[in-house]
């Protein structure tokens, strides 16, 4: 899924409708240039984030004390109501209270520790020390390694796969490099869970 966030100072395609209204020729005949390859690719930078850097950039636009702010106020809004005799309706009121507590803990457990909530996402894979994942003479030509190498070279092929898609051609399809992203993201799924993707 994708979240379009505009940067500030760039002039953006989310930002030239309003443009339209005044009939300014110029951006006519600019916007088809934002869907040729080259500039889709600079209108997707801009605008169109996706995958864990989406969610990233949405964790550090978060500010914690309204998060808490409005859901104190949900809450006391979902406390003054009266029950409505629909068990259902009942318990869904009841979940979402629950729900709101559950928010506002973690929110304030974040400011009282001085955690930022964008810091959940990694952004360099750590990498164990080679004491913990040896490689091993058996014989002349036998060598025996741990799994976790494999699991670390085929990260380490899919990504340089990946950087050479996006640095040497550009007209590389845009459906083979999200293919290739999602390899990349599966690789890292199987070595930090073992192979749950998600």
């Amino acid at each position: 899924f994708y979240f379009a966030r505009p940067i500030a100072k760039k002039p953006t395609f989310l930002r030239l409708r309003g443009s339209f209204e005044y009939e300014i020729q110029s951006w006519k005949y600019s916007i088809p240039i934002f869907f040729t390859t080259r500039g889709f690719d600079t209108f997707r930078n801009r605008e169109i984030s996706s995958g864990g850097s989406a969610i990233r950039e949405q964790l550090a636009d978060l500010d914690l004390q309204i998060i808490i702010d409005y859901s104190l106020v949900e809450w006391k809004e979902l406390e003054e109501e009266e029950p409505t005799g629909n068990e259902w309706e009942d318990r869904k009121v009841g979940r979402r209270k629950d729900f709101l507590l559950r928010r506002m803990e973690l929110a304030k457990h974040f400011i009282r520790t001085n955690i930022e909530p964008k810091w959940m996402v990694l952004c360099l894979l750590p990498v164990l020390p080679p004491e913990l994942r040896p490689i091993i003479h058996i014989d002349e030509n036998k060598l025996v390694s741990s799994d976790i190498n494999e699991l670390y070279r085929r990260i380490i092929y899919r990504n340089n796969t990946l950087t050479d898609l996006l640095t040497t051609s550009r007209s590389t399809p845009e459906e083979l490099i999200m293919c290739q992203e999602k390899l990349l993201q599966e690789a890292v799924d199987t070595l930090l869970d073992n192979g749950i993707c998600g």
